[in-house]
């Protein structure tokens, strides 16, 4: 199953699919794209950060399928489906219970994994040669797919 997964990613990232334009009666109607659509971020927790906690930036992963709909060589319409983890680290350095002369290092790591389905009106206002410019407007839901949660705590000789 692994192997037919990373095949049909494969075809997707190296895929070529060109926009058609489809023609009525001479006019220009719309056109239809399918392609991948892929990238990377960072992300950190900020809504829970309370004094002595360190929060460090996490890499996240997006991958999924784009479909663009257009309406008119300007207008289109884009629903996508998307793959994506979030999530955040943090450190926590406190006085250790056992000796209050030592100190403790609690870090935490939460990651959660999402199916993101958007849904973009874009309108293209301005064309240089084959570069676009366009704003686009919509709305946006994830569903969450599972959460994993690993906390690790070490006094200062290393154990846990």
């Amino acid at each position: 199953m692994k192997k037919i997964l990373l095949i049909g990613i494969a075809l997707l990232a190296f895929g070529y699919n060109q926009a058609q334009v489809f023609t009525i009666a001479g006019k220009d109607i719309g056109f239809v794209y399918v392609g991948p659509k892929y990238g990377m971020g960072t992300s950190f927790i900020s809504n829970y950060t309370p004094d002595g906690v360190d929060t460090k930036l996490f890499l996240n992963v997006v991958g999924g399928v784009v479909c663009k709909f257009g309406i008119t060589e300007n207008i289109s319409i884009q629903p996508e489906l998307l793959f994506s983890r979030k999530g955040g680290k943090s450190k926590i350095e406190f006085p250790d219970f056992v000796d209050p002369n030592e100190t403790a290092t609690t870090t935490s790591k939460n990651i959660a994994n999402y199916i993101g389905i958007p849904i973009l009106a874009k309108f293209s206002f301005l064309k240089i040669k084959d570069i676009k410019l366009h704003g686009s407007g919509g709305f946006y839901t994830n569903i969450t797919t599972g959460q994993k949660f690993k906390s690790v705590t070490k006094d200062t000789n290393g154990t846990s």
